[in-house]
């Protein structure tokens, strides 16, 4: 259980306190977000298991791209509102935004085996964690729920080139 102070009022994030609200249950990533240590790790593991999900539904990239369009533009208002009952600007539980994140950048990479996906998510990780310029000014600058979910929309672009990279490099080794 994590204690975060909102004013007087100490807030207690636990599995029974995400349950009261279904949008904390999406901040929270299913409970992802109060695993401890890393819950932006296991967060990016839920985007991940959602990709899979997608492939058992057969579902086509273009739906695809609008069911993570609606994930994002609906993760405004539910990291906003967790955001504000935990009394803290983008809390570590609130893991919504690498789920987003890890989704638009597997769409963007797709279609690919699950080794890369896996190997794309930590290059993810090291860029979340990371943080290096821009990234870091939107977290510290954006203070919304906008600021929440584009610093790790932002780290999915980097970890995209990063990984487009470390593809040609390999092929230019295998084909030299």
């Amino acid at each position: 259980m994590i204690e975060m102070e909102s004013g007087n009022i100490a807030t207690k994030i636990s599995f029974a306190w995400m349950l009261r609200k279904p949008f904390r249950i999406l901040a929270l990533g299913f409970g992802a977000g109060l695993i401890k240590p890393g819950p932006g790790t296991w967060g990016s593991f839920v985007g991940l298991l959602i990709w899979w999900l997608f492939d058992l539904l057969s579902l086509s990239l273009i739906w695809r791209f609008v069911i993570i369009c609606v994930m994002f533009i609906a993760g405004l208002w539910i990291c906003g509102q967790t955001s504000k009952d935990i009394g803290e600007h983008d809390s570590g539980s609130i893991v919504w935004d690498e789920i987003v994140a890890v989704l638009f950048l597997i769409l963007c990479i797709a279609p690919q085996e699950y080794a890369f996906y896996f190997i794309a998510v930590i290059i993810f990780r090291i860029f979340d964690i990371w943080k290096p310029f821009p990234i870091a000014y939107f977290d510290r600058k954006l203070r919304s729920s906008f600021g929440i979910m584009f610093d790790d929309l932002l780290a999915a672009v980097y970890s995209f080139l990063t990984f487009k990279i470390l593809i040609l490099i390999l092929i230019l080794w295998i084909y030299k």
